[in-house]
């Protein structure tokens, strides 16, 4: 996580007005910055200051959800879920994110079932090794071009999820 040098140096003087104007300095320009937003939430939270740097990640979550930046958001609640969210919250914002994030998809609601995204929403670390799962299988969407060598180009027409098996019709 990084975090600058003029961001490190309000920290050791207990600058916590500057950090906040500088966070809300860098929200508008690059929401999407989370090495540093992360790396500024951690730190605040190293100084003792929990309730701010949740504040600040609260504000950012908004903002993203506000921009429909989806995307930005599933990783912020992978970098930052627990500072961000009490635990038992996580797992459904989670659900919630990817929903938005891939719920047009035809095979979304079938490829959660299959990865088990459901089962077991406490266990947090479990949770993100399904996601990825999730998103790896996701790559193989019904509608997907896809090229496979020797065979040359096709498209993923059926998707069997007990299986985990794709047909794919090569034109």
């Amino acid at each position: 996580m990084t975090i600058s040098r003029t961001t490190q140096a309000h920290l050791a003087k207990g600058d916590f007005d500057a950090i906040e104007s500088e966070w809300l300095g860098r929200l508008g320009e690059s929401p999407d910055d989370l090495d540093h937003f992360v790396g500024v939430a951690r730190a605040l939270v190293g100084n003792g200051q929990e309730g701010r740097a949740r504040t600040l990640l609260e504000m950012l979550d908004e903002h993203l959800k506000e921009r429909e930046l989806w995307a930005v958001r599933r990783k912020l609640l992978e970098r930052a879920g627990t500072l961000l969210l009490p635990a038992d919250k996580v797992h459904p914002t989670l659900l919630a994110t990817l929903k938005r994030l891939y719920g047009h998809r035809p095979s979304f609601v079938g490829l959660v079932e299959a990865v088990g995204l459901h089962r077991a929403p406490q266990d947090i670390p479990k949770s993100w090794e399904k996601v990825e799962r999730l998103e790896t299988l996701l790559a193989f969407d019904i509608g997907t071009v896809v090229a496979m060598e020797g065979k040359g180009v096709g498209r993923v027409v059926e998707a069997n999820m007990g299986l985990e098996s794709f047909k794919i019709d090569f034109e």
